[in-house]
Parts: structure tokens; C-alpha cells; sequence
């Protein structure tokens, strides 16, 4: 397991210096989960009996190498070195957006809060009231109880207009004025991503909360990269914070167990090395051992959605299943986005799979750097930023293509509309 991580410290020393030393080029982010992963599964070989088989390795570099020419092609090939605008001055300034409209998404997104708590009540209190919380009720029975289908629509709304008003307050808190009255104004742009967030603990989900904490990182580190002609450097001082904030995070998630019915008696530890560290393990049996359960994992979401419409039965694997290390210690289910396409196309489809995956986020990230106004085409960098997620989490599962599917197609549509009432529509009252 240290051949691995040693390995795959080499890759991500050299991603970093292929892309201009930009923390947020696509193969770094993705190696970077990967490298912190490997960190946790060498603290734990021994504890875990950890034997890494060879062609787990094989697999692993593989993808992890067509990760890097994926972006390599995008960056050196298709834009020839020039991906990025580079000038002194570039179109950038304080979005304006009513105030009412804001107000309008944050009452209705309290609406919505409510209508979902009553649906989270409804479904925990089925089969009695128990001694455990409502959240971890409420996540038990969901199992077999679904949520009111105009509320998961509703919920979508929320999402939408948190991700598009966060990308707005990084833009005007950067870009914009620096005084405090200001920077108290545009925190009214922040209430919707933090009823976002409160909804996601409702429902019992911590991971949401950190894939929008990401994309917060992510909108404000573009930002700055962009209005710097991308020769920002990040200062000590601010990656010490941070990486506070990250620890703070990660204590949160643990501490948070309980109420959301994780039961594991784990010290804080071992229970984030059995999630971060984990997935190597996993994969590295699933290798050795093949499959319990079989069904088409990389497009599962997309399989999915064909069944519900076509009435077709094709099979599918959206959830992997839970395994124990040779010591006894149960691990999960996670196992990393690679063994969804090893499990459907083998190395060969690992290969392909990690280099349009690293190619597709490049293109979109490109673009966005590419672009003298990058307002043309904020949408795009509200989209981009609410994936970003995918590449540092990556190392536990696949969160894109695996999700794709016709609920995610009409979240995209939702976001775009609530995109499009925020930042274009301008409503006027009165005479003119």
C-alpha cells in the first residue's frame, strides 16, 4: 500500500507542475482524493490486513494516468497551451440582482424546508415512534417509503438558487466592494445555500453539505485565479485556515453520526479511516474476489431512469455491496468511481472511462478560463462548480455519471430557471 501512495504522491507532484501549479486543474483535485485516501489505508494495512493484489495496482495507475492525458489532450492538444485569458484587465464586476427576487427564493425555500419536515415526520414515524432520533427513522424506513414526489421536485428548486446565489456572492465579494456594509448586503445572497444545507441534514445527508462547501472553494478560487491573469498564490495564512475549516468539517461529520443512525462504535479515527481510507481495501477485494451482486454500474442512474420510462428491465447496480476486511472490521460500500468501469468494460474501459471524464471537465473548465467576459457564461461556472465534488470525491465513488439521469436532467433544468429569474430577468414596476 505505500508503493501506491508513494506512487501516486509522484502523479500528483506532477499534475501540479504540468497545469501551471493550479490546485484546481481537474487531475490534481482528483488526485489529491486519492492521495489523502491512500494516506488513511497505510496507517491501517496492518489493522486491516491489507495485501494489495498487483493487478488492482494496474487498474489504479491506469485510470489515475489517463486522468491526467484527459486533461493533458484538453489543455496542451485541443487549446495548445493557451487555456487560460491572460491579460491585466479583464470583464469583471459586481453582478446586480433584485433584492426581492432573492427574498422571493428564500421564503419560498422556507416553505419548502417545511413542506419537506413534514414529509420527514410523516415517513419516521411509520411503525411507531421508537428511542432513536427522527433523522435516523426517518433514513430506516425511506428505505421502503418514499418521499412526496412534488416535494423531491420542490427540493430541486432550493439547489438550484442556493448553488447560482453562492456563485454570485464569490463573484461580488472578489470582484465587487470591499467595505463591510457592503459584504453584509450581499450576505442575503447566502440564506438559500444555508436552508440548502439545513434540508440536506433534515433528510439525514452529510455529503451534501461538503459537495456545497466545495463548491464555495471552487467559485472563489476561479474567481481570483481569473481576475489574477491565473498568478494567484494562495498564502500560507489562508491555506492554515482552510485546512482548520477542513478539520472542523471532517469533526462534524463524525460527531454527526449518531443522528443520522450510523451506529459504529469507531473512535473519531477510525471511523473517517474506515470512510477516506476504505475504498483501496474495497476495491482491492473486489478485484481478488470479483462481484456479489452483478448489474451495469457505470451509467446506473441513466439504466435506471430507461427502466421507469421504457418499462424495460435492463440490470443495474446503483448501490455497491458492504464488505469486512480480512480482520473482521466492516468497511462499507464504497469503492472508488474506478470499479464502476472496470466492472462494466475492464481495463480497457478503465482507460477510456478516466480520460473523457478528466477531458469533459477540462473542456467546461477551459472555456470558463478561456473567456475575456466570463458573465456569457456564468451559468456554466454555477454548473461547473456544483460538480467540482465529483473529481475530489472520486476516490470514493462515481457521483457524475453514475447519477446521470432524468431527475438529474430536470435538477439541471431547475437551476438553469432559477439561473435565468436571479441573474437575466429584470422585473419592473410601476410607469415608466
Amino acid at each position: 500500500m505505500l508503493t501506491v501512495c508513494l506512487g501516486l504522491a509522484v502523479l500528483l507532484i506532477m499534475s501540479f507542475y504540468l497545469f501551471n501549479r493550479d490546485f484546481f486543474s481537474i487531475s490534481f483535485l482528483l488526485l489529491l482524493g486519492y492521495f489523502i485516501s491512500s494516506i488513511f489505508a497505510v496507517f491501517n494495512t496492518q489493522k486491516w490486513g491489507i495485501d494489495i493484489y498487483w493487478l488492482s495496482m494496474v487498474i489504479w495507475f491506469l485510470g489515475w494516468i489517463a486522468f491526467i492525458l484527459g486533461e493533458l489532450f484538453i489543455k496542451k492538444l485541443v487549446y495548445r497551451n493557451k487555456w487560460c485569458y491572460k491579460q491585466e484587465s479583464v470583464e469583471f464586476g459586481e453582478i446586480k440582482v433584485q433584492s426581492f427576487v432573492v427574498i422571493t427564493f428564500i421564503i419560498l425555500n422556507i416553505l419548502i424546508t417545511f413542506l419537506l419536515y413534514r414529509e420527514v415526520i410523516k415517513i419516521a414515524n411509520i411503525g411507531g415512534v421508537l428511542d432513536n432520533g427522527l433523522i435516523a427513522r426517518y433514513k430506516e424506513n425511506a428505505l421502503d417509503n418514499s418521499m412526496s414526489g412534488v416535494v423531491i421536485q420542490l427540493l430541486k428548486i432550493t439547489k438550484g438558487s442556493a448553488y447560482v446565489c453562492t456563485a454570485i456572492f464569490c463573484n461580488n465579494i472578489i470582484a465587487g466592494k470591499k467595505n463591510k456594509k457592503y459584504i453584509i448586503g450581499q450576505s442575503l445572497l447566502l440564506i438559500s445555500g444555508f436552508i440548502y444545507c439545513t434540508q440536506c441534514i433534515i433528510k439525514g445527508g452529510r455529503f451534501n453539505v461538503i459537495a456545497y462547501i466545495v463548491s464555495i472553494l471552487f467559485y472563489s478560487f476561479f474567481i481570483l485565479q481569473y481576475t489574477h491573469s491565473w498568478g494567484y498564490k494562495v498564502l500560507m495564512k489562508t491555506f492554515i485556515k482552510i485546512v482548520m475549516i477542513a478539520m472542523v468539517i471532517v469533526y462534524a461529520f463524525w460527531f454527526y453520526k449518531e443522528v443520522v443512525g450510523r451506529t459504529s462504535n469507531a473512535i473519531f479515527f477510525d471511523y473517517i479511516s474506515q470512510y477516506v481510507g476504505g475504498p483501496y481495501e474495497l476495491f482491492n477485494q473486489y478485484v481478488k474476489n470479483g462481484a456479489i451482486v452483478n448489474g451495469n454500474e457505470t451509467f446506473a442512474g441513466l439504466i435506471e431512469s430507461m427502466n421507469k420510462i421504457l418499462g424495460t428491465n435492463i440490470s443495474n447496480l446503483g448501490y455497491h455491496e458492504f464488505r469486512f476486511t480480512s480482520t473482521g472490521i466492516m468497511l462499507g460500500n464504497a469503492y472508488s468511481g474506478i470499479r464502476n468501469y472496470y466492472a462494466d468494460y475492464g481495463l480497457f474501459g478503465v482507460g477510456i472511462s478516466c480520460f473523457f471524464y478528466a477531458a469533459f471537465f477540462s473542456i467546461i473548465f477551459c472555456q470558463l478560463a478561456k473567456t475575456q467576459n466570463i458573465y456569457r457564461n456564468f451559468f456554466k461556472f454555477v454548473f461547473l462548480g456544483s460538480i467540482m465534488y465529483c473529481l475530489l470525491f472520486h476516490f470514493f465513488s462515481d457521483y457524475f455519471i453514475a447519477r446521470i439521469s432524468m431527475g438529474y436532467i430536470i435538477e439541471l433544468l431547475v437551476m438553469y430557471i432559477c439561473y435565468e429569474f436571479i441573474v437575466r430577468i429584470k422585473f419592473k414596476f410601476g410607469k415608466d
